[in-house]
């Protein structure tokens, strides 16, 4: 298939995903809520963003390891591509088990005495707490699979298992409303972990099958000299990453500081509104990260960069086409939804979808600067930006 009519595919593919998902996933927000309360909504949306700041952490991870497989299959280097995969899968590992062991000794002093949650709820917080960071060690180990899937452009298989995850996330939202006399809470947090588990599993088995690059040796194909580079690569990536997460989530903890779980819980429908918004230009950019990455590669610098401004324009018209109308009309989206309106959430929506309105206008020039590979001062420069935001949760 040529490369064109590859990006094609790809982009039905990864939209049609995104049609569905979006409906699956806001429907199953709604139950949620409604078996959950307001309360233990916001509290899990919380906890969740807490930990889930490293969670996030994962889109960081997975470009990084793509760009230099993508890289290394437009020189056609496959001896290269292997030894990146063998260099990921211990990258993945450590970096796991360092943040696990990091967050369960700041997370729940960090729970205990610094959130507002009511005490009754304490134990239950702690609880969703391990299963959050269990979730975010299994989330980081597994990214070397989503890299290559992404690498081989292997959209279809990413489609397939991103419905399956939405649909069995549904189901845990209608078994939910079912459950009496159980912590619902702990529930739910136990059946999302066994989902990503059970989703992983099939993607390891899968790419083990389909991608022999995968079938390496811890002692035999590890190159120090290609970990240094990878590592450094991925550390910028994760400093723009943490800078990004620290202006989403760190508004949530700052908002919970002075106005308790209600509003997180509104923070996190508009998260929803945001995401599920923003899966129709994502998508274009999916579809053409890797021929943008493998461009480099091979090096036709100048397709590079025609398909870096392609993916800004078109993923800038997909979000604005959804997001403009529902500015305008929020309410009563958020009314038709969720049969009420909860207090902030109108208002939260509508600052979140400009934001990412705007963010679209230069998510292609972030791929093109990826792609070469010096994203140092990038990093520096942007990320510095997006942390002016919140400077309380910075030094006080």
């Amino acid at each position: 298939m040529q490369a064109s009519h590859k990006v094609i595919f790809n982009t039905i593919i990864t939209y049609s995903r995104s049609l569905i998902t979006v409906f699956i996933t806001l429907y199953s927000t709604k139950l949620i809520i409604n078996a959950l309360g307001v309360d233990d909504f916001g509290l899990y949306s919380l906890i969740g963003g807490v930990v889930g700041m490293l969670a996030f952490f994962k889109s960081a991870l997975t470009s990084s390891t793509q760009r230099f497989i993508s890289f290394n299959l437009g020189k056609g280097l496959m001896n290269e591509v292997k030894r990146v995969v063998a260099n990921s899968f211990l990258i993945h590992i450590l970096t796991g088990l360092v943040i696990v062991l990091v967050v369960e000794v700041i997370g729940q002093y960090f729970i205990t005495h610094k959130l507002v949650i009511a005490p009754d709820r304490l134990g239950t917080a702690i609880i969703i707490f391990h299963f959050v960071v269990a979730s975010t060690f299994v989330t980081i180990a597994t990214v070397p699979f989503d890299a290559v899937l992404n690498a081989h452009e292997n959209m279809l298989v990413l489609a397939i298992l991103g419905i399956i995850e939405t649909v069995l996330k549904l189901l845990v939202a209608i078994v939910l409303s079912y459950i009496v006399n159980y912590d619902k809470l702990i529930i739910y947090s136990v059946l999302l972990f066994s989902v990503l588990i059970l989703i992983n599993g099939i993607k390891w088995v899968y790419c083990y099958r389909k991608y022999k690059e995968t079938k390496v040796s811890l002692v035999k194909d590890i190159d120090l000299s290609q970990i240094k580079k990878q590592t450094s690569f991925a550390g910028w990536n994760l400093f723009g990453a943490a800078c990004s997460m620290g202006r989403g989530h760190g508004v949530a903890i700052i908002s919970n500081m002075f106005f308790g779980t209600v509003v997180n819980a509104a923070f996190g429908i508009a998260n929803q509104v945001k995401s599920q918004s923003s899966f129709f230009s994502s998508t274009i950019l999916r579809a053409i990260n890797p021929q943008i990455m493998k461009s480099e590669g091979a090096n036709d610098r100048k397709r590079m960069i025609r398909l870096s401004m392609m993916a800004s324009k078109f993923g800038y018209f997909l979000i604005a086409f959804i997001a403009i109308p529902l500015l305008f009309e929020m309410e009563t989206v958020i009314q038709l939804w969720l049969n009420k309106t909860p207090k902030y959430v109108v208002v939260f929506c509508q600052l979140l979808l400009i934001g990412a309105i705007i963010e679209q206008l230069t998510v292609g020039i972030k791929s093109a600067i990826q792609s070469v590979g010096d994203i140092k001062k990038y990093m520096i420069y942007t990320g510095g930006l997006l942390l002016l935001n919140m400077p309380r949760f910075l030094f006080f």
